[in-house]
């Protein structure tokens, strides 16, 4: 009788660990993944609106992104390009650049190193379901439209009709 209580307590401490063990080294499945990258998607959403659909979005890891000031300054300078919006996060040292064309690493790297910074690594993925509903239209009634919404990283204006 003891035995069986003994053995019954060693198997529930056993199954609790292994529980425990596969949520703290990480394992998750397909749909508490994709359930993470939404609310990390709904975190960094951009503020410029793009005139196209997103077809790609990429993550920027930026060194020496610190402040708040650092933040406005990337953003801005990734802001510029044409058909990129771009949303930061401090903590995790990142950026989310959505994009509504085909856009070579090499322009946001030029655009984040113009702002000082040193771009690490670049991850890109296509958009979930839901984030191309977000981007919205360009229509340049905005201030951050005007400033932003028609530049190029190498500085050329170009109006927006």
């Amino acid at each position: 009788m003891v035995l069986m209580i003994v053995v019954g307590i060693m198997a529930v401490i056993m199954i609790a660990g292994i529980i425990y063990s596969f949520h703290h080294f990480g394992g998750e499945t397909p749909k508490q993944k994709k359930k993470r990258q939404m609310e990390a998607a709904k975190r960094l959403i951009p503020q410029k609106k793009l005139e196209n659909k997103v077809i790609e979005i990429k993550t920027v890891y930026i060194s020496g992104m610190d402040t708040e000031e650092d933040k406005k300054l990337v953003t801005g300078h990734i802001d510029r390009l044409i058909g990129a919006a771009c949303a930061a996060s401090i903590p995790e040292k990142k950026a989310e650049v959505w994009l509504d064309r085909p856009l070579m690493d090499s322009e946001i790297i030029v655009a984040v190193g113009l702002a000082g910074y040193k771009v690490t690594e670049i991850d890109s993925r296509e958009p979930l379901s839901g984030e191309c509903e977000i981007s919205g239209g360009y229509n340049g009634n905005n201030a951050q439209d005007r400033r932003y919404g028609q530049l190029s990283v190498r500085g050329k204006s170009k109006k927006s009709s």
